[in-house]
């Protein structure tokens, strides 16, 4: 058997993670750019950022951070920050769009480029070290080298990675994701859930990848109801916030697949929130990969305590939120701006431009 598995980040979970960690907030260098948006000043990240910085001497500088789904303009604020402050590293407090946007700067400015260099030439492997603690349960990002950025002409979401750009540290405390609402905990918690099973289901996984995929699912599992009920406790909190850190280390392995990328036409064009856009297309996307990957669609279901797809597919509809209304034209659309990059992925079977069109007619005309 040929197997590789690498994790560069050293992932630390739990309550006081970052002030408990200031010591290796310090090694990585004296001069920190913190990236940051107006959720960190609410949820107490930013404050114990700064103390645990102060504490150790380290001088910091902020910007704020991108906007969601961060394009090229977002990346060139943070890099020019970066220059200015004459930044040795970063720490990215937020959700994927300020950890990805840090990674492609901390890229960049190891590398001596600009935005508009990256049309030019691809990213060598370099970035400045890069601390990443996440408020949001879902995304996973921290654990992973894979940064997400919206380009222009034509729009699309684009994926940019070094094995440099994996964050050295990953800081995870399930109380920076106390102040998520109800929307944001259910399409993050998704993504999660999308991250695990696509990278579970494809082909090509590993006795790794159903480990991984498992592990995340049960603890999935356990916060269904509130989930359901929209009303989270410490424990779920922390249970989704673990999940998605698997997530993150699945993603970082084995990937994702069509959803994902059927998934971005709906962020671009509709802004609908990334994990509701996959999560929307999942159950739908299932049921048509079924006799490729029978087996492993059950142990999934089993390990989220459900027994069917049926069940799978209510319980995605009662968590997520409307989904508003398409015509069949308008996801013809979406079939041409997706199709090339859903078939390139290692789906379980093989697939064209009508089982696309049939999976957005399902999920968002008949649903």
């Amino acid at each position: 058997m040929d197997l590789f598995f690498h994790l560069p980040t050293e992932l630390l979970l739990g309550d006081g993670v970052v002030i408990k960690n200031a010591d290796k907030l310090a090694r990585l260098g004296q001069r920190a750019l913190i990236v940051a948006g107006r959720s960190a000043d609410k949820n107490g990240a930013l404050s114990d950022v700064c103390a645990a910085l102060d504490e150790k001497g380290v001088a910091h500088a902020r910007v704020m951070g991108p906007k969601p789904n961060p394009d090229l303009p977002d990346v060139q604020r943070i890099v020019d920050a970066g220059r200015d402050f004459k930044a040795d590293f970063i720490v990215a407090i937020g959700g994927g769009s300020p950890i990805d946007a840090s990674k492609v700067s901390a890229a960049l400015l190891a590398q001596a480029l600009n935005t508009a260099d990256l049309e030019r030439r691809p990213l060598k492997d370099a970035a400045l070290p890069i601390v990443a603690v996440p408020t949001t349960a879902g995304t996973g990002t921290e654990a992973n080298t894979y940064s997400i950025i919206t380009t222009e002409n034509p729009k699309r979401k684009k994926t940019f990675l070094t094995p440099a750009m994996a964050p050295r540290l990953g800081l995870l405390d399930p109380k920076y994701t106390y102040s998520l609402d109800a929307v944001q905990s259910a399409s993050t918690a998704i993504d999660a859930l999308a991250h695990l099973i696509e990278g579970y289901v494809r082909e090509g996984y590993t006795q790794i990848s159903e480990m991984l995929a498992l592990e995340g699912l049960s603890h999935i599992a356990k916060c269904k109801d509130a989930l359901l009920n929209k009303t989270y406790d410490a424990e779920a909190r922390a249970s989704l916030l673990y999940a998605s850190m698997i997530g993150g280390i699945m993603l970082a392995h084995f990937r994702t697949i069509a959803p994902h990328q059927m998934g971005y036409t709906l962020t671009n064009f509709r802004d609908m929130p990334h994990g509701q856009a996959c999560g929307v297309l999942l159950a739908s996307f299932l049921g048509k990969m079924r006799h490729g990957c029978e087996d492993r669609i059950q142990k999934a279901l089993g390990a989220l305590g459900m027994s069917d797809l049926g069940e799978f597919k209510a319980f995605i509809a009662k968590v997520l939120p409307p989904h508003g209304e398409y015509t069949r034209e308008e996801l013809e659309s979406y079939v041409e701006a997706c199709a090339e990059d859903a078939f390139s992925k290692p789906n379980p079977v093989e697939m064209d431009r009508e089982m696309l069109l049939s999976i957005f007619v399902e999920s968002l005309i008949e649903n």
